[in-house]
């Protein structure tokens, strides 16, 4: 219990992921507008500052804005989430595919070469996707698992993950006996809808007119907030100010940092481990073929 506690602290108190180097300069600006405004109180108190104080005690106003960030959060955490139960679906077709495969090759030893070939494209497959939505090819993840010829193709097509599901799916018409056919297409399928699903997360941004509304609400918030707590606060001012604009503009960043889970960032899903994991589930099932070749000999 008392590690556990450790560790929740110094996860807390961790930079790394977060939004602190993102947030604090935009505060820093406001806490600097309290100070001015701290200035001016003294050497202009008559000012009406009544008004400004009436616009951040009114309800309604405070109201709108904390809705408009529970929706910005929670529509960016749908997108994360959404995202990762596609990639779940992908991750866990291409393992079924790859076990009904492996077994094939072992009940079937004489046409094991296009099973051995489908294996690699499947595991091409998982990377192509992070490829692919992350817009970066590198023939370095590809050379275990796709020949030269094949990774010129997939760097050129404008959908490799399309492509390569599209030579599995000719190799499987042309291979695979008639139940084999059939369980594959389903996973095929689902396959299809994982990708496109993330493909539609990547290519649907949130609607620009409703980040830039919140975000100059956030502004015009944090703007007027130390004139209307000024009078009351005095120098008490600053920290509030300080601390409300870290608040309101992380929560804000936080919502931008997951909309687009597919990235290269700390808080982004890990498709690299994903990749791995697969790529190590196919190596383990190599091994078991060529350990079950020796002892057949």
């Amino acid at each position: 219990m008392i590690e556990r506690q450790f560790q929740w602290l110094l996860k807390s108190l961790s930079l790394r992921g977060s939004v602190f180097g993102v947030v604090l300069p935009r505060a820093l600006v406001f806490g600097a507008l309290a100070i001015g405004v701290n200035f001016l109180y003294q050497a202009q108190p008559e000012l009406p500052w009544d008004f400004c104080q009436y616009l951040m005690e009114n309800v309604a106003l405070n109201l709108i804005l904390g809705l408009l960030l529970v929706f910005r959060t929670n529509t960016a955490y749908e997108r994360f989430w959404e995202g990762r139960k596609a990639w779940d679906e992908i991750i866990a077709n291409i393992c079924n595919l790859l076990r009904e495969l492996h077994a094939a090759e072992l009940l079937q030893p004489e046409n094991s070469k296009p099973r051995s070939v489908m294996m690699g494209w499947l595991v091409a497959l998982a990377i192509a996707t992070k490829s692919h939505l992350r817009q970066d090819f590198q023939v370095e993840q590809f050379e275990q698992v796709l020949a030269i010829a094949e990774f010129e193709k997939i760097t050129k097509s404008a959908h490799a993950p399309m492509l390569i599901l599209q030579w599995l799916n000719i190799s499987a018409q042309k291979q695979l006996s008639i139940p084999e056919k059939i369980s594959i297409q389903e996973k095929f399928a689902a396959l299809t809808n994982g990708i496109t699903t993330c493909e539609r997360i990547f290519n649907t941004p949130l609607p620009f007119a409703y980040t830039i509304f919140l975000r100059k609400f956030i502004l015009l918030y944090c703007f007027f907030l130390p004139f209307g707590l000024v009078e009351t606060l005095l120098w008490g001012t600053i920290p509030i100010t300080l601390l409300v604009a870290f608040v309101l503009f992380g929560v804000e960043a936080i919502a931008e940092e997951i909309e687009d889970p597919f990235g290269k960032d700390e808080n982004d899903l890990p498709l690299e481990e994903l990749c791995q994991m697969i790529t190590k589930e196919a190596r383990e099932f190599e091994a078991f073929q060529d350990e079950h070749k020796v002892i057949s000999l």
